[in-house]
């Protein structure tokens, strides 16, 4: 089993539960971890989340083992890795490439290639957590949890609005002024299940944009 250890801090007692909820542990991750045969112990010994844990000892999360997904087969084509520790992995996502399989793309896509890098590298999981995805035609910056514990918290901070995603794109011609409100309405390009495009029968939208840098050609827009 992964294993997680934090050391009661403070001056007065507090229950396990407390010490638990302060380093990201949520109840229904909590939940999950019980049902699936995980133990929260204190100072090594298997106990309730209601008892009490003095300043000093350790409270301790023991996670069970989490069942290979037999849906994502593993690719051992090269990984653009940005950033990885023991919690989480950051990479650099191609344009043209799904980030994870489906019935079109079944296997070579970003979650293919990362389990076959947690394969490679022995992980303690080599389950697929994707926690920011991106289109097939987006390229740019992926972000994976190695473990369902780190999956919960980032998922947390998405919901709480913790974490800063930014899109930047380039678009033909010179666009000005270099700060637009674009107000057109958008709705679903025909024949397509995600493009879209201004159209009249489309929903009220309003986009701000950025024009960060130019060419002869073309903007980054932002």
């Amino acid at each position: 089993m992964m294993t997680f250890e934090w050391q009661v801090t403070g001056e007065s007692p507090v229950h396990v539960r407390t010490v638990l909820m302060a380093h990201g542990v949520t109840r229904t991750f909590l939940k999950q971890v019980k049902f699936h045969g995980g133990v929260v112990t204190l100072d090594g010994q298997p106990v309730r989340v209601i008892a009490m844990a003095t300043p000093g000892q350790v409270v301790g999360l023991q996670l069970p083992p989490e069942p290979d997904n037999p849906h994502v087969t593993p690719s051992f084509a090269p990984l653009d890795i940005l950033y990885e520790d023991e919690h989480f992995l950051v990479v650099n996502k191609p344009a043209g490439m799904a980030s994870v399989p489906s019935h079109l793309y079944s296997e070579d896509t970003l979650a293919n290639r990362v389990k076959g890098h947690l394969m490679t590298i022995q992980a303690p999981s080599t389950v697929t957590h994707i926690v920011t995805r991106l289109d097939r035609d987006t390229s740019g910056v992926v972000l994976f949890a190695k473990h369902h514990f780190a999956h919960s918290v980032l998922d947390k901070q998405l919901k709480l609005k913790q974490i800063d995603k930014r899109y930047v794109a380039v678009a033909s011609g010179r666009m000005m002024p270099a700060h637009q409100q674009l107000t057109g309405p958008i709705g679903r390009e025909a024949g397509s299940f995600i493009k879209r495009t201004v159209r009249p029968d489309g929903r009220a939208a309003e986009t701000e944009v950025w024009v960060r840098a130019t060419s002869a050609t073309a903007s980054l827009l932002a």
